[in-house]
């Protein structure tokens, strides 16, 4: 197979930026400036100025569906888990569209990962307010469905809760600092 990197797109992408495949080189809808210089054993590696946060970055996955809520690009990471090759995704990661409202583009980040036997399943979302919900969607900076371990203090802007006994049904003690 060949190995090709492909030095920026004949477009309005950047010139600086540099796209390594690790098979062949792909030709799609738009065309590439060749060449034969490999960076990296990587099968795709991307190499380019650090962008701002608020332009596009130098991988943009982006979904061709019609407006609507939770709609938009995803990555999806698995691979081979036996000995006959079979291949599963166990995990996701994934930019939607926060609303059903067209014209209005605020989005959120969401994480998904998968139990065995199960289906990959959003596990965390960070919403366009900043928001984070771990198994459920959030409303208030820190949302979580389920029991929560903590190891150390939990600080309440001058307040601290102190555990005085280990386990759920300790007695816990507000203490100002």
């Amino acid at each position: 197979s060949k190995i090709g990197v492909l030095s920026g797109w004949v477009s309005t992408a950047p010139a600086n930026i540099v796209y390594t495949i690790g098979a062949q080189i792909i030709n799609g809808a738009k065309t590439f400036l060749n060449s034969t210089t490999v960076i990296s054993g990587a099968r795709l590696e991307l190499r380019s100025t650090t962008p701002a946060l608020t332009t596009f970055q130098e991988l943009y996955v982006e979904s061709t569906d019609s407006v609507a809520i939770d709609k938009g690009g995803t990555i999806g990471f698995g691979g081979i888990y036996d000995s006959s090759n079979s291949t599963a995704q166990w995990a996701g990661i994934g930019g939607k569209k926060e609303n059903a409202t067209a014209g209005n583009f605020a989005g959120d980040l969401s994480f998904a990962t998968r139990q065995n036997g199960g289906n990959t399943l959003e596990k965390m979302r960070i919403s366009s307010l900043g928001n984070v919900g771990i198994n459920m969607s959030p409303v208030n900076k820190l949302d979580v469905s389920g029991d929560v371990g903590i190891s150390g203090r939990i600080n309440f802007d001058r307040y601290v809760i102190n555990q005085l006994n280990s386990g759920y049904s300790g007695a816990t003690d507000l203490t100002h600092i």
